[in-house]
């Protein structure tokens, strides 16, 4: 038999696999332990010294305090700890009308200009909008403007994650651009700024249709020389004669030294921050059991013969939906 049953006693539909000892539904925030339904806190524990984000089906980042289970509709996000580096996310230093978030800066150029609508946030996460103009009207060749979001120090074979979320949310009555190019970058420099490469770095052309999709590249750096690893949000390809006129919005700016790109954090202008990792504990009946999980993208994975408390793996990818223990054979 599978879960639909009902308490012959009770009347109470039983939402369990028939001979589990243990189950834990993170979706639906219900858990059962020799039969009995239980409260969350005799069913499992969760340890982590920081504040973490998880999203929900809906793709809004839901902020959970310290020792606080990351559960969403989607399930429990179980993930190691990470450490931010500063792209100030935290937007510390913007102000309407006035300067860009400190540490962010403009490529050079008259032609250019770039303000600060507002401020705010976006399904929980930072939000700054942005009016951007680049005016080729008068130029002879096309030409590319970029906003640099960080300066890291970096040495050859370090990997860098770096990554935001981005949305054209008006294109302005002035614009005449008919071929710009948005491009997310990250660029090796070395001591003295100068540019090494790009190469491996780059996303051309991105989605620009929703702040709700992070864009995000991994880049090795290569040159021997090199000493910085900057993040750039760029525009090339304003042709001549022509003018770029919109309104942007970006949020949650991250870099994290590695391969993979975990749950967002806010960091400010100079200071790395972290996220501790979580340490989920189901806690078990006495006997040995085959624990059978169901991940949030249906997949699903058997770890055999476990007693006593049991710590669950940390995975940045997917959230854990239900888990079941089934007397091992």
């Amino acid at each position: 038999m599978g879960r639909i049953g009902l308490w012959a006693a009770t009347g109470v539909r039983r939402w369990w696999d028939e001979g589990a000892g243990f189950a834990a539904d993170f979706v639906s925030n219900r858990y059962m332990r020799g039969g009995v339904e239980i409260a969350a806190d005799a069913a499992f524990s969760l340890a982590r010294p920081s504040a973490r984000y998880a999203r929900d089906i809906a793709g809004r980042w839901r902020e959970f305090g310290p020792d606080e289970a990351g559960r969403t509709n989607k399930g429990l996000l179980i993930e190691p700890a990470e450490t931010y580096h500063p792209v100030n996310s935290a937007l510390e230093g913007a102000a309407v009308d006035g300067a860009l978030p400190t540490g962010w800066s403009l490529s050079l150029g008259a032609d250019t200009t770039l303000s600060v609508v507002e401020t705010g946030t976006h399904d929980g996460l930072p939000l700054i909008v942005l009016d951007l103009v680049i005016d080729n009207v008068s130029g002879s060749t096309s030409i590319g403007r970029g906003l640099k979001l960080c300066s890291l120090p970096g040495v050859k074979d370090d990997f860098w994650t770096m990554g935001l979320y981005a949305q054209v949310l008006e294109i302005h009555p002035s614009d005449t651009c008919t071929a710009a190019q948005n491009i997310l970058q990250i660029q090796e420099r070395d001591a003295g700024g100068a540019f090494l490469n790009n190469s491996g770095g780059i996303i051309d052309n991105f989605d620009l249709g929703t702040l709700d999709e992070r864009q995000y590249i991994t880049k090795q750096m290569t040159d021997p020389a090199v000493a910085f690893a900057e993040m750039f949000y760029t525009w090339n390809n304003i042709l001549a004669g022509q003018r770029l006129a919109r309104r942007i919005g970006l949020r949650m700016p991250t870099a994290t030294k590695g391969q993979t790109l975990s749950s967002p954090l806010a960091t400010g202008a100079t200071a790395t921050a972290t996220r501790s990792a979580d340490i989920a504990t189901l806690h078990l009946p006495e006997g040995r059991f085959d624990l059978e999980f169901v991940y949030e993208d249906g997949s699903k994975a058997v770890l055999p013969d476990i007693g006593g408390d049991h710590i669950l793996s940390a995975s940045s990818s997917k959230a854990y939906r239900m888990v079941t223990a089934m007397p091992a054979l």
